[in-house]
């Protein structure tokens, strides 16, 4: 029987040397640059192409080890809805994408790349952190679509980890918040800043009651601003469908008055079409539903 000839995602063809890096070359390396992980699909949203185009950009670059291919589970892309069984262990899993250490050297020596990063470690013993920072690349790229289709819209920040930390500036713990991200969308003349919380139902009640009282910190007094260079912003919680009730109930029990005004809620199906104008973010403070913008 012929040795069958699909060639394995995960291991890299001989090459005479790096590929032709073109523009478009180069906006992929980008984009990873900016997260520590991107599925082919958020990829490919980002760099507005088709997957199909994104795979044949990616493979001369797996090749050339300019990036890696992450070897996951399947169940890394359940659904929440899926069934949490035996069905989650079989089948292919999406290709995710990081920056390697070879990529990161050739954007720092092109000037691509202001200073050296470390590529991130990651593997199969890694799924639910992978899981959480594919679910924060869903959020940027919800934000840059919302970008796009808003006239006028620009993004003017999108900070992860330690860029979007906020010093709380107190003797009691935590000493610094650390939101899943912080962006800034420009609206015309305003300003729409938002830190992010992307929660997989993995953290209960009283892990909720502390991370509220830090937010609640960190929007009381200058704290944002001296953090990201604006004096008011929001608190934008993203959940699993099933699960909007129950968090906005353990908001609205567990936060401060002054933090409520702040609190935005939305399952996440809000990230699978950008639609500012549609009123389906729960607003605990005024007890219903509003449009983000």
């Amino acid at each position: 029987m012929a040795a069958s000839s699909r060639r394995s995602r995960y291991v890299r063809a001989a090459t005479s040397g790096l590929p032709v890096l073109g523009p478009r070359q180069l906006v992929v390396l980008t984009w990873l640059s900016q997260m520590p992980v991107l599925s082919s699909a958020q990829l490919a949203a980002l760099c507005q192409c088709s997957l199909k185009a994104l795979l044949r950009l990616m493979r001369p670059l797996f090749d050339a080890g300019l990036v890696d291919v992450l070897a996951v589970p399947r169940a890394v892309f359940a659904e929440a809805d899926e069934p949490n069984d035996a069905s989650l262990l079989f089948g292919s899993a999406k290709n995710i994408y990081r920056l390697s250490s070879a990529g990161v050297a050739l954007l720092v020596a092109s000037g691509h790349l202001a200073a050296k990063k470390r590529a991130v470690s990651l593997g199969p013993k890694n799924a639910w952190f992978l899981q959480h920072q594919l679910a924060c690349a869903d959020l940027r790229v919800w934000v840059e679509q919302l970008a796009r289709v808003i006239p006028g819209a620009s993004l003017c920040f999108f900070k992860t980890g330690a860029e979007a930390a906020i010093a709380l500036a107190s003797a009691s713990s935590p000493k610094s918040l650390y939101p899943d991200a912080a962006f800034g969308l420009v609206l015309g003349e305003r300003v729409l800043v938002a830190l992010c919380e992307m929660d997989l139902a993995t953290e209960g009640p009283l892990r909720w009651r502390d991370k509220l009282a830090a937010y609640a910190r960190a929007f009381s007094g200058d704290r944002l601003k001296r953090a990201l260079g604006y004096q008011r912003g929001r608190l934008l919680i993203i959940t699993m469908p099933k699960r909007l009730e129950r968090l906005v109930q353990i908001v609205q029990e567990q936060a401060a008055p002054p933090l409520l005004a702040h609190v935005w809620i939305a399952d996440a199906a809000v990230l699978n079409q950008p639609d500012p104008a549609k009123q389906q973010w729960y607003r605990p403070g005024k007890g219903g539903f509003s449009s983000l913008v």
